[in-house]
């Protein structure tokens, strides 16, 4: 993960393994089987599980809203500066 993505979750202790790929991955390989009953290897999982796996969702979306607001800031400078020069 990047420094300028891990700021975003500066409570968060993830590992150097997870990058925006690995996010990718999970989501767009793993999650689709959750659904499915005993997809897992590991079993069922139980209602702490599910309740992490919400937290860490919810602070996933926090940090795309807030990578949002960023670009969204970022590209008005950009098409400002480009504005300018014409």
């Amino acid at each position: 993960m990047t420094p300028r993505t891990g700021r975003y979750l500066p409570n968060c202790p993830l590992p150097s393994i997870i990058t925006p790929l690995t996010l990718h991955v999970y989501f767009c390989v793993q999650a689709p089987s959750l659904n499915q009953p005993d997809s897992c290897a590991c079993g069922t999982y139980t209602i702490e599980d599910l309740r992490a796996r919400a937290a860490m969702l919810e602070m996933l979306a926090a940090a795309i809203d807030l990578m949002h607001d960023e670009l969204e800031v970022l590209v008005r400078e950009i098409f400002g500066r480009e504005g300018q020069k014409k």
